[in-house]
């Protein structure tokens, strides 16, 4: 049972007036569609709990003006005759449209004549009865060129339908070949904003999907929409903004192949509002007006052109607004003349809340939305500003390449991150670059990325540094699981990375929340070890000073040098190898005279440079070598495939990879040996076969004999060369968490210039607590390590670490001793206060992310934001319990990991502490006459040998050897011959894999 925490004591955490405001708040929420789109280039500041406002940026001064382009074809719906629209574009040969089905042309408020498309009785669902049918030959004889662009403005009504459900495929735009079968070539526009081609039918690997789905057309209000297609790109925007888009580079999934040579021709079918070539996507509920398609690309400018949005018109007065204290704003009379304008309009979300033209106060209410004001001219031209209101920071990304566009390179952004109760040298306004991140995840909508600023900064007060990582946590609909476990992780002493929540904000889109996170590496404020990259900085520092100083570069070259000069040196560490030091720049070469560099100038080698024994993170992962085809660094014998994190795993740096790769290796053969130390005369062996999974095991695994040699280790325990204490802590962590990816993927273990190898830091738990995104999880009651179902996926996680650690009776006691030395201070709390302070603080910021991206999926498949809270609870308490229940004594633990197997034939008799000072006799009854000799292994290191006598083997242990602080020491006894050879016990031995000798232990305090 748990005895400082009940299911009850968790609910009632939160208190009843808590659970009230939170409630009435979601409740508020959910009557209103969160605002997605939020006009952005230029930030101010966010404050927690205030709004902040971003305004979209002009053009540059002294760009020309831009000129309109003629559409090829054009539907305005002021000229109807019956059902049929007149074609009012420049290409005559395209001729009218056809209202298929219900739709009609109706009168609105707003825009006058348009196109309603409706359903039969305004809500069915139907697939290819109303919409509107272009001309078939519009792409046939209007598209002459190599691109084109199709507009309109368009406003769905969310009354009719919900946009989330069947509805956010439908499409807004489609044009395909109705009599090939697969009816492609294709081209569409969804109402979802991806767009898509696919003209397989002449290019098997021709086609395009920009995967980025849009929730702007939900708040049912007029938008502006455009789709462009040409031979190098696409791009979707949303009145004037660019908010998706691919650059094609010729490989499958990103180019168009010979569409424009040929595929445009086959093309028979243009619709608008429905008519799929897919038969379960239906017609859409939705009005259109001024419909055009043009034969060119068109550009940024000129779509903004046409959406009459008139940038930098209004902005609010104050850079941040708190809620009870008026929103006031400042007209601009350079681009607007106030006469002209006719309406103030200011929303939260959609809902339109005010109409002063002087100013508007938020409300506590307003929170998690964004606020906006539109002003309105006579003529239908406008201009706005807008401002988003949260509890947390908001990180603002601004970029040229859209958002579904980032890819596995770089990408050039402005970050800006806002919020109150920091500094500024805490928050960050400047370039930096992004890319796609992680293994599994980078996949998804919801998208990670890796940030690396231009300049070093103290994010959040985290420590400086240039790397960072914005986690989208997409499976964990919680928002919980990182920061709870990576603060458990802390608490227990491993090395964990600080982060923060965050509202991203990307070209003007809400994207949900983020997890702002340092980025595993080294560094002072992160694995805080030596650190060869912080040396080649220094060297390139004070090489750049050294020539700008001679006059050889230029104050303007000097940062350019220096940067480029580190790139060169941390990409190839030779320079420590050599004996000379010296290093030759590529970059130098072609601007100065100097660029060959003796090292020894700029540093004391002897003093300040260490051997290359240390200074290097590395981590484990399968991902790096499936999804990007690179080799580990160290691949040991039982195929852990390990790569060097810091410094890079590109970099070549040979002594390093030398060193770790034969201490990693020598530390592996140590835990797989009998008595868990390296003995350089063993045969040592290598897996052969790797076999399969067959449902329930792993079967079908060879191993064969290996040359290894490492005599530099011969001798050494595995606590030489690993730290216990972090694995011990790591291994409580994995079991705690239940995570999927634990001692396989995102594993992360250090080793300094002088010290031992170190687990951590801990990475990547959104795949925690029964939650992951193809595998059922939901098991609470078995162990993470042992689970024959979470290692099916590598045969590596057969012979994870872990398992290997627990064969030992020593580390299985010290796991003992710290799970109940943290399990009520810091493991119980958990399910306690942390749990539900951070349910509370995250309520309403995660209400909203759920409302952007849905719930859960996969494993808990259609859970709300509220009931993973539930969910994480039950799980929880059910882990905890059971994991009570597997600790309630060393030989319940022993028994329940179930790898080290004892042996009746050692009995232990007596372990007297007592009869001789400075010593403990101990004492094992033998009842096997094959076993001529007994080792005792106390306490892991420490071995004492006797030979069996009457029946009886005694040793005599110095208290130098012992525990004397009240912790548990452990014996442990083998058998072995006259030879002073183990004696294998067949039980707990696989030939190859490790041999368990006949054995035993015991406990005892001194």
């Amino acid at each position: 049972m748990l005895s400082s925490v009940t299911k009850r004591d968790c609910v009632e955490k939160i208190s009843a007036q808590t659970k009230e405001k939170i409630n009435e708040r979601i409740y508020n929420m959910k009557g209103k569609k969160l605002i997605v789109g939020v006009l952005t280039a230029v930030l101010v500041t966010a404050l927690s709990g205030f709004i902040i406002f971003v305004i979209q940026n002009s053009r540059p001064a002294g760009q020309a003006e831009v000129q309109p382009v003629e559409p090829i074809a054009e539907y305005t719906f002021e000229m109807v005759n019956g059902s049929e629209i007149e074609n009012t574009g420049s290409n005559s040969a395209i001729g009218t449209a056809q209202i298929i089905g219900a739709g009609n042309i109706a009168v609105d408020e707003e825009r006058g004549n348009v196109f309603y498309s409706y359903g039969d009785d305004q809500n069915s669902s139907t697939v290819r009865k109303n919409y509107l049918q272009l001309d078939g030959n519009t792409f046939k004889n209007g598209i002459t060129g190599e691109a084109f662009s199709v507009t309109m403005w368009m406003k769905f009504d969310a009354e009719q339908v919900d946009i989330t459900g069947a509805y956010q495929w439908a499409d807004i735009f489609v044009a395909y070949d109705s009599t090939n079968r697969e009816k492609y070539p294709m081209t569409k526009l969804g109402v979802n904003l991806i767009g898509r081609m696919s003209n397989t039918e002449y290019d098997r690997n021709a086609y395009f999907d920009t995967s980025d789905m849009g929730n702007y057309l939900a708040d049912s209000q007029w938008h502006h929409i455009a789709f462009t297609v040409s031979t190098e790109r696409t791009k979707i925007y949303v009145d004037g903004k660019e908010v998706s888009g691919i650059t094609f580079d010729g490989t499958r999934g990103r180019t168009v192949g010979n569409f424009f040579f040929r595929g445009k021709s086959e093309i028979d079918t243009v619709s608008i509002g429905g008519n799929s070539l897919w038969n379960d996507d239906p017609d859409m509920c939705a009005m259109y007006d001024d419909i055009r398609i043009y034969d060119v690309e068109l550009s940024a400018e000129q779509i903004s052109l046409a959406t009459g949005y008139i940038a930098n018109g209004v902005s609010f007065n104050e850079p941040a607004i708190a809620a009870g204290r008026e929103v006031k704003f400042t007209i601009d009379t350079s681009l607007i003349n106030k006469k002209d304008v006719v309406a103030y309009e200011w929303y939260v979300g959609d809902e339109l809340v005010s109409t002063s033209s002087e100013a508007y106060t938020p409300t506590e209410e307003n929170i998690e939305n964004t606020l906006t004001l539109k002003v309105t001219m006579k003529d239908g031209s406008y201009t706005q500003c807008s401002a988003y209101y949260s509890v947390f920071p908001v990180l603002y990304l601004d970029s040229e390449t859209s958002y579904a566009g980032v890819d596995s390179q770089y990408a050039t952004v402005n970050f800006n991150l806002t919020g109150e109760d920091y500094s500024e040298e805490q928050l960050y306004n400047g370039a930096a670059e992004i890319k796609l991140r992680g293994n599994s995840t980078a996949g998804l909508a919801k998208r990670p990325f890796k940030v690396k600023l231009e300049t070093k900064a103290d994010l959040l007060g985290y420590g400086e540094s240039k790397h960072w990582v914005l986690l989208a946590n997409a499976i964990d609909v919680s928002l919980v699981r990182n920061k709870l476990l990576q603060g458990l992780a802390g608490d227990l002493g491993l090395d964990c990375m600080e982060s923060e929540l965050v509202n991203l904000v990307y070209n003007g889109q809400y994207y949900g929340v983020y997890e702002l996170s340092e980025h595993v590496r080294v560094g002072t404020s992160r694995v805080d070890i030596f650190d060869w990259e912080e040396l080649a900085e220094d060297i390139a520092k004070l090489i750049a000073k050294t020539l700008k100083a001679a006059g050889e570069i230029s104050k303007e070259q000097y940062e350019a040098a220096k940067d480029a000069l580190e790139d060169e040196l941390v990409a190839d560490f030779s320079w420590v190898d050599s004996e000379t030091h010296e290093f030759t720049s590529d970059y130098l070469r072609e601007i100065c005279d100097t660029y060959i560099f003796k090292l020894t100038d700029y540093m004391d080698f002897e003093n300040d440079v260490p051997a290359a024994t240390g200074g290097v993170l590395l981590e484990m992962d399968f991902w790096y070598q499936i999804q990007q085809g690179k080799e580990p660094n160290v691949l040991t014998a039982y195929a852990l495939p390990i790569y060097t994190n810091t410094p890079d795993a590109e970099a070549k740096f040979d002594s390093l990879v030398e060193y770790i790769d034969t201490y990693v290796q020598a530390m592996e053969y140590s835990l797989h040996t009998t008595d868990f130390v390296y003995d350089n005369h063993d045969i040592h062996y290598k897996v052969a076969d790797k076999g399969w999974y067959d449902g329930t095991k792993r079967v079908g695994v060879t191993y064969r004999e290996n040359e290894f040699d490492a005599a530099g280790y011969d001798g050494w325990h595995y606590t030489d060369f690993l730290d216990i204490d972090s694995a011990i802590n790591n291994m409580l962590v994995c079991e705690i968490s239940l995570n999927w990816d634990c001692m396989k993927n995102s594993f992360f273990m250090y080793k300094d210039i002088d010290g031992k190898m170190v687990f951590g830091p801990v990475w990547d738990f959104d795949w925690a607590w029964g939650n992951s995104m193809g595998q059922n999880t939901n098991a609470p009651q078995t162990w993470q390590t042992t689970n024959e179902w979470f290692a099916n996926e590598q045969y590596y996680q057969t012979v994870q670490w872990n398992r290997l650690l627990i064969r030992d009776p020593y580390f299985v006691v010290k796991l003992y001793e710290r799970y109940h030395d943290v399990r009520d201070e810091y493991i119980a709390t958990i399910l306690g206060d942390a749990l539900y302070e951070m349910w509370e603080k995250n309520s309403l910021p995660g209400y909203a992310n759920e409302l952007r991206w849905g719930g859960a999926f996969s494993a808990t498949a259609g859970q709300t934001y509220e009931e993973q809270l539930e969910y994480i609870q039950t799980f929880l308490m059910a882990r905890i319990m059971w994991l009570d229940e597997q600790f309630s004594s060393i030989d319940a633990l022993n028994a329940s990991l179930g790898y080290y197997v004892t042996s009746d034939d050692i009995q232990f008799e007596t372990c007297d502490t007592s009869g001789e000072s400075g010593y403990t006799i101990v004492t094992a009854k033998i009842d096997n006459e094959a076993i001529k000799q007994v080792s005792f292994q106390v306490n892991g290191t420490n071995f004492y040998s006797a030979k069996v006598s009457d029946g009886v083997a005694t040793v005599k242990v110095p208290d130098d050897a012992l525990e004397t602080d009240g912790s548990l020491n452990v014996v442990q006894a083998r058998g072995m011959d006259a030879a002073g050879e183990y004696i294998a016990n067949p039980e707990g031995t696989i030939e190859g894999n490790y041999t368990n000798a006949i054995s035993n232990y015991c406990t005892f305090t001194k």
